[in-house]
Parts: C-alpha cells; sequence; structure tokens
C-alpha cells in the first residue's frame, strides 16, 4: 500500500506536508483545534508503526522538520522531489503569450514583470515582495518593476499595502486561474516567493520550466535544487525586504535574467515525473524482494 499520509497501515509513504504539530506551532502560530489534535495523534501512530516502512519526503529541508519534531526516525527514508510536466511548459510560444497575457492585464510591454503564484499570501512573501517593490520605485521612481499576482487571497488588505509603499499602480491581482498557467510564466520576467515555510514549492519548479530565474528563501524545500547565484536567488534568514530589492534589482539586467533563466529550464529538465516515477518503482521492487525473501523463510 501506497499512502499519500492519512493511513497507519501503508509500506509507502509519499511525505508532502510539514509534521503537524510544528505547522500549527511554529508557522501558523495557532493553538492545535480537535482536529488538529486528531491528526496529530494519526500522525504518531503512523511514525511508531514505521519501523519496516519507507518514507519518501519531498525535499531534505521536510525530512530535517521530522527529525527535529521526532528525533530519530523511523523506517527508510529517501527524499524524492516532485516532478513536472517539462513538454507543456517548453511548447509555448513566448513571444505571443507575453504579449497576450500583458494585454489581457493591462500590463506594460516592457514592464519587469515579477510574478507571484500562491494562495496563502502571508505565509508565501506577498507583502515582502510589494514592499520591495514600492523601495524600488522610491529609489528609481521610472522602475518598470510590475508584479503579478495569481491566486486567491485577502486582495484588498494586499492592495492598501501597495498603497501604503507608494505602488498600488503597479501591482495587479489576476485572482486564481485554473487555466492556462503555462502562459502567465512566460508572460513574466521572474519569479518571487519569499515563502516562510514550504515542504517544496511546485510553483517554483514550474516557473524554472517556463526559464524564469526564481527568488526563494531559505526556508524552501525546493532550495534543494535552486542555487543560489546560477537559477536565481535564495535569501538568507534575514535578509528582508532590502535583500529581495536587491535581488529584483540584479534581475533587471536582461542579460543575468536570460543567463539564470536558462540554467533554471535546463535543471528543471531533469525533473520530470517519468524521474519520480523511476524513483519510486525502485522502492516497490525493494519492498517486494524484501516481502519474497521473508515469505520463503517462513517456516
Amino acid at each position: 500500500m501506497h499512502s499519500h499520509w492519512g493511513s497507519p497501515h501503508a509500506d509507502v509513504y509519499s511525505t508532502h506536508g510539514a509534521p503537524h504539530a510544528f505547522w500549527m506551532r511554529d508557522v501558523l502560530k495557532r493553538r492545535a483545534k480537535l482536529i488538529d489534535r486528531m491528526m496529530i495523534a494519526l500522525e504518531r501512530r503512523m511514525m511508531a508503526s514505521g519501523k519496516n516502512k519507507v518514507f519518501m519526503p519531498v525535499s531534505a529541508h521536510l525530512q530535517r522538520a521530522y527529525e527535529a519534531e521526532y528525533g530519530s526516525l523511523p523506517g527508510s527514508w529517501k527524499v524524492v522531489h516532485p516532478g513536472v510536466d517539462v513538454e507543456s511548459f517548453a511548447q509555448v510560444d513566448r513571444s505571443s503569450a507575453r504579449s497576450q497575457v500583458r494585454d489581457q492585464f493591462g500590463i506594460a510591454s516592457d514592464a519587469l514583470v515579477v510574478l507571484f503564484v500562491g494562495m496563502n499570501f502571508e505565509s508565501k512573501g506577498l507583502e515582502q515582495v510589494i514592499r520591495a517593490t514600492g523601495l524600488i520605485r522610491k529609489k528609481h521612481p521610472t522602475s518598470p518593476v510590475h508584479v503579478l499576482v495569481v491566486g486567491r487571497g485577502n486582495e484588498a488588505k494586499f492592495a492598501q499595502i501597495a498603497a501604503n509603499v507608494a505602488c498600488v499602480d503597479r501591482v495587479t491581482f489576476a485572482g486564481a486561474q485554473r487555466e492556462g498557467m503555462e502562459r502567465i510564466y512566460a508572460a513574466a520576467d521572474l519569479l518571487a516567493l519569499p515563502a516562510s515555510f514550504e515542504t517544496f514549492c511546485m510553483v517554483v519548479l514550474e516557473g524554472m520550466a517556463s526559464g524564469l530565474p526564481v527568488i526563494i528563501t531559505e526556508q524552501m524545500g525546493v532550495k534543494d535544487i535552486v542555487q543560489d547565484g546560477v537559477h536565481g536567488f535564495v535569501l538568507r534568514d534575514g535578509a528582508g525586504v532590502d535583500g529581495l530589492a536587491k535581488c529584483i534589482e540584479t534581475l533587471s539586467d536582461s542579460q543575468t535574467r536570460l543567463r539564470m533563466g536558462q540554467a533554471a529550464s535546463e535543471t528543471a529538465q531533469a525533473h520530470g515525473w517519468d524521474r519520480v516515477a523511476g524513483e519510486i518503482l525502485t522502492f516497490y521492487n525493494m519492498l517486494l524482494t524484501v516481502a519474497n525473501v521473508q515469505r520463503k523463510n517462513r517456516p
């Protein structure tokens, strides 16, 4: 049995989420409700029964979170990064998408579009992106930087933040987009997602597959595959808005964007779903071999 969490009786676990107690305590910073306590108890039961199980966390960052929460980990642990549909991003006509998407959202053709994609504006760092944009505009009033926000959240709250830092005219809220995300990525110049915690972050891998340089933080599992200064930038803890603004300014140079975007695309090519399937199949075969040996050795 292969479970994506939630069952104490599986043989293989794809581990996507953070330890629930850690998530409540350190990320959301709120007290656990009844449902949370139930989830914590179920997770502890899975860990307690995991001696002969295989656990596949989506990043080394996530595995370290479990080590910090539980100490010695049961069973076998092997990081398996999520994949990306490489072809769907590679086949987009970038020039056409750039023109059509920018027209759709009223963004100038010569704007430096900083793409933000996420459904949780707070934890994924939208405020920092907006404040960094305001700081850049303050230093360089004619800067073409423009933030395109894709996702659902408290738009009024973040529009007010943009107004407070004098860049409300440079922030566009596109709402949740169910289709056509490949074209939206292609219309952008870079992706910025300075999240406070992410077990991985599929959005970043999608951006890389689209040839975008990316800006992330050290608290994101996708840093396993993002090299600072090669595919974009990995913000150190404490870098703050100033550090983010400097990264965006560096990427305002077209040659730097092109070099980092090409490197990001090449790295994404090695993270297709075929690779993920192959790694999981290896675990299946290993477990079947062990099961067959145990069966033969039974009296």
